[in-house]
Parts: structure tokens; C-alpha cells; sequence
């Protein structure tokens, strides 16, 4: 279980790596507080992709690397990344989710939604809570392809996005090792939104 758990841990793009490396070279002297935030955030990423594959972390610490990574996006995109987080005033202590679990998804969302929209749109971060479960769901908007000007299938299984499909694939199973069948991650599609819940548990 470990070894395999070694083999799906997220890993960071390289292509995220060299375009945060050029926000980085931009930002040196037009603002250095800002070159300087985002070289701290892009160090926080590698240092938690190098942890032990499997770690479990706290949630908050979760949500903080993805608003780490969504903060060099950000910079990168502009306006044309525009984001919603729909958070519980309180979400219960001691929730822990795998390391790294949310922000293959972001990713997933930035590049098939909103890289590919002309004009950009807005990534939706739900968070929820019941007695028993945690859930995140995250929409984005489906990606356009601009010669034909028809939408461009977002679905994990659709051929123009394999990488999705992968990225999907190893948090399915991540969630299956980790928590057998009380975790679950459910892909909705529609003609204009793309939505990803995920659903882990409490407690096991």
C-alpha cells in the first residue's frame, strides 16, 4: 500500500514550475515583496510534494497550500482567474485529508477551464461538512476552443483531456487506499461547468 501510495503522490508540473520561475523573474524588479511572496509559496509547495507519500494533514493546512498555489496562479492569469471560496464558519478539529489531495484539482481546473477560455472565468470552492463527512467541490468553467468556437469536452474520460483523466485517477485511487469505500470523488459535467466533489470521512 505504501509503495503504491509512493507512486500516485501528486507531484508538481513541471510546466507550473517554469511558469512560476518566469512570474518570479518578472516580479524581481518591477516588485520584489511580491517575487519574494511568491518564491515562499512555491517553496512551501515543494517542501510538502517532498513529505512522505500517504501523509494525512490538517485540513486548514490543506486549504492553505492551495491558496499558496492559487496565489501564483493569480499572478500569472490576472483577471482572467477570477476566485470563489464558499467556506463554514467552522469546520471540526482535527479533520485530516491527504497531502496534496486538492491541488491537482485546481490545477485540473485552471488548465482545462480556464486556460482555455478567451476571456478566463471563476474557479468555486465549496467546502461542507456533515455528522460524517467532509465535502469540497470545485467548478470551474468549461474551456472553449477558440478556431471552431464550440466547447471543448472537460470530462476526465474526454481524449482532449487525458491529463485530467490521470490526475482524477490518482486521487480515486489515493482515496480508495486510504479509506477503502467511505471516500469518493464524483466528476459532473455540463455544457458549461465542470464540477469535481469530493467526498472523505470524519473519522475511520
Amino acid at each position: 500500500a505504501n509503495a503504491r501510495l509512493d507512486a500516485l503522490q501528486a507531484r508538481i508540473n513541471p510546466h507550473f514550475l517554469f511558469n512560476s520561475m518566469n512570474v518570479i523573474a518578472s516580479l524581481t524588479r518591477e516588485d520584489p515583496e511580491q517575487a519574494e511572496m511568491v518564491t515562499l509559496d512555491l517553496c512551501a509547495l515543494f517542501r510538502a510534494n517532498l513529505q512522505k507519500a500517504g501523509t494525512e494533514v490538517d485540513f486548514h493546512e490543506e486549504l492553505a497550500l492551495c491558496r499558496q498555489y492559487l496565489r501564483i496562479e493569480k499572478i500569472r492569469l490576472g483577471k482572467r482567474l477570477q476566485l470563489e471560496w464558499e467556506l463554514p464558519e467552522q469546520i471540526p478539529v482535527g479533520v485530516k485529508v491527504p497531502l496534496l489531495l486538492l491541488q491537482p484539482i485546481l490545477e485540473n481546473a485552471i488548465h482545462h477551464g480556464i486556460q482555455r477560455c478567451l476571456s478566463g472565468g471563476v474557479i468555486n470552492i465549496r467546502v461542507s461538512t456533515t455528522k460524517d463527512n467532509l465535502f469540497v467541490v470545485v467548478t470551474n468553467p468549461v474551456g472553449s476552443n477558440e478556431a471552431s468556437g464550440t466547447a471543448t469536452p472537460t470530462s476526465a474520460r474526454s481524449p482532449a483531456t487525458k491529463g485530467n483523466g490521470i490526475a482524477i485517477d490518482n486521487i480515486k485511487e489515493r482515496l480508495s487506499t486510504i479509506y477503502g469505500l467511505q471516500a469518493g470523488i464524483v466528476l459532473t459535467e455540463g455544457q458549461k461547468q465542470f464540477k469535481v466533489t469530493l467526498k472523505i470521512p470524519l473519522s475511520r
